[in-house]
């Protein structure tokens, strides 16, 4: 029960810190949800990559991250469920 609540306050400082959430799942997405009031937009990137749309990234592209920064929040979880 101890680390329910810090893992509770760490991931709603986290979401709270973001412009946009990720989710696996549609499932995932509708659980935190119903745990957390998101007011930030979620959205669902399955497993996997659309190499159509996803590819390396130009030096301009990079030289421009690189300048910003990058923030990333996995919402998921570890453990096997199928």
């Amino acid at each position: 029960m101890y680390h329910y609540g810090i893992l509770r306050y760490h991931t709603r400082k986290s979401l709270d810190s973001t412009d946009i959430n990720i989710a696996v799942s549609n499932y995932t997405k509708t659980s935190y949800e119903k745990v957390f009031v998101i007011s930030k937009p979620t959205m669902v990137i399955y497993n996997g990559i659309d190499l159509e749309k996803y590819h390396p990234i130009s030096e301009i592209q990079e030289e421009k991250r690189n300048r910003q920064g990058i923030r990333l929040l996995f919402i998921g979880n570890q453990s096997k469920r199928k």
